[in-house]
């Protein structure tokens, strides 16, 4: 009986009350407009272009530091993909990265990502890539996720063509065998 009144009461009150005018709301300025959307801006771009990998498709495998395969993933890298999947937005991929510093080497490049995911710390990882991007190169990479750090290899290689179940952007899943689009990312 009690929350039967109570949500009449409830009910009477909110039918009763009046739409907001735009005299009532808060209409947050141009600058706190563009604080709050640099705020919630999810990627860092990197400092500098990446060097683009040739049309075709690309494996890319987790190799342990005994050398042992871990697992090998399969992208068909084409114009879209090098648009918004490049080598280096690839690295620290699957969180919000605030920063991708990339500097040119001799042998290719270094780099230091810190990318994370929301309520999480983010991971700081140092690198370097080397190689030919066109046509294969590797990542060797220390992430800050242990006190000891916590070392990733990744072997890139174009392998040929990309197969009919392919679409450029759409990768296989070494793992699970499962195809999504990086064009999301």
């Amino acid at each position: 009986m009690r929350i039967s009144f109570i949500t009449a009461a409830l009910l009477a009150t909110t039918a009763c009350s009046t739409a907001p005018t735009t005299n009532d709301m808060v209409v947050p300025s141009s600058d706190t407009a563009e604080a709050i959307a640099g705020a919630t801006s999810s990627q860092a771009a990197p400092n500098i272009a990446a060097p683009k990998r040739q049309a075709g498709l690309w494996t890319f495998t987790d190799t342990a530091a005994n050398g042992d395969e871990l697992s090998t993933d399969r992208l068909c890298v084409g114009e879209k993909s090098e648009a918004s999947y490049s080598a280096f937005r690839q690295i620290g991929n699957g969180g919000d990265c605030t920063s991708r510093t990339f500097t040119k080497t001799a042998t290719g490049y270094s780099y230091v990502t810190v990318c994370g995911v929301p309520g999480m710390k983010p991971v700081t990882t140092k690198g370097t890539l080397t190689g030919d991007v066109a046509t294969g190169y590797t990542l060797d990479e220390v992430l800050d996720l242990s006190v000891e750090g916590d070392d990733q290899k990744i072997v890139a290689k174009r392998v040929g063509d990309c197969p009919a179940d392919l679409a450029d952007g759409q990768m296989k899943d070494g793992k699970m065998g499962m195809v999504y689009s990086v064009l999301t990312r």
